[in-house]
């Protein structure tokens, strides 16, 4: 088994934390901020999969659906959730997913998310800008 197997499935959120810290960190205007936390409240759900030779994450709510697919280690253009364009590189650090987003604009900022499965059916997601971090649990749904 690869050590990407255990992200595979659909996940639902459970709990988060210091989002809208995380977003005032990137810039993002309040009424984005605001849409997007209330739709958390509706618990969005987040699928990982293999398409062919390809990973896909999808995420689902009722604010924004979005999809990215990538192979692990390349970098490939991306548009955040947030609106950034940047260049992403996802990649396997022992059992941990990372995804790099490199800014492409001066002023804009670089972000980490790190991606993790605790004990098969929690996956933890911390979103890391600067020194703000933010907290997703998952559960398996």
């Amino acid at each position: 088994m690869s050590p990407i197997d255990q992200f595979f499935g659909k996940w639902q959120l459970e709990t988060h934390d210091n989002f809208e810290n995380y977003m005032k960190e990137l810039d993002v205007g309040m009424i984005t901020r605001k849409g997007a936390l209330a739709s958390m409240a509706l618990k969005p759900t987040l699928e990982i999969s293999q398409k062919g030779d390809k990973y896909e994450f999808a995420s689902k709510s009722t604010f924004k659906n979005s999809a990215i697919q990538f192979h692990l280690g390349e970098e490939f253009d991306e548009v955040a959730l947030d609106g950034r364009h940047v260049k992403t590189k996802i990649f396997l650090e022992g059992d941990k997913l990372v995804q790099t987003q490199v800014h492409t604009k001066e002023g804009e900022k670089d972000t980490v998310l790190t991606r993790w499965v605790e004990g098969g059916s929690k996956l933890i997601l911390i979103w890391k800008c600067g020194s703000v971090q933010s907290t997703w649990t998952f559960t398996k749904a």
